[in-house]
């Protein structure tokens, strides 16, 4: 589930809340979760409440346990990512108009635009890495592309009832790992 709203991406960083939201993977009450994690119930409620507010978990059923009626919850998803819209603008110190900031920003509209679609729609990823020689030869290499990408639009960029598709080009240092 990709997460786009502030409010539910501060309740998925609370470590109190995320810890009983992984208990939810399976359906549960929000009293079998405070026995398993040593917790007040009324805390754990008040959690399970706020989770189910936000849409993260989702009503099951309720059944009755040692005289008592418990609500059954499970978990939405079984991943949450969090978007960087729901961070707000990313602003890098320094940064170029195309740098980090730029790309997080793209990123974060791709994982919006994808989430929303069906599984099985079409996309096309090519991902390699690229040794350059030195820096001249990466700066070819990026004007390369910067005149390939200009091509491809100008020659397809139609208007045409074949949908509008994204078309994204990246480049950036992989960070060295240390040996």
């Amino acid at each position: 589930m990709i997460v786009s709203s502030p409010q539910v991406a501060a309740a998925l960083v609370n470590p109190l809340r995320s810890r009983i939201l992984a208990e939810f993977a399976q359906p549960m009450s929000g009293a079998s979760i405070a026995r398993k994690l040593n917790l007040k119930r009324q805390v754990v409620n008040y959690h399970v409440r706020e989770l189910a507010t936000l849409g993260l978990i989702e009503f099951v059923e309720e059944r009755q346990a040692g005289g008592m009626h418990e609500k059954v919850y499970e978990s939405k998803a079984r991943s949450f990512i969090i978007s960087p819209r729901a961070v707000g603008p990313v602003s890098v110190q320094g940064e170029s108009e195309g740098g980090t900031a730029k790309l997080a920003t793209v990123a974060g509209d791709c994982i919006s635009e994808l989430s929303d679609r069906p599984e099985a729609s079409p996309v096309f990823v090519q991902d390699f890495v690229i040794a350059f020689r030195d820096r001249d030869d990466r700066i070819a290499c990026m004007q390369e592309l910067t005149n390939f990408f200009a091509k491809m639009k100008s020659r397809y960029d139609h208007g045409g009832i074949g949908g509008e598709w994204r078309l994204i080009g990246a480049a950036y240092e992989k960070p060295r790992k240390n040996t």
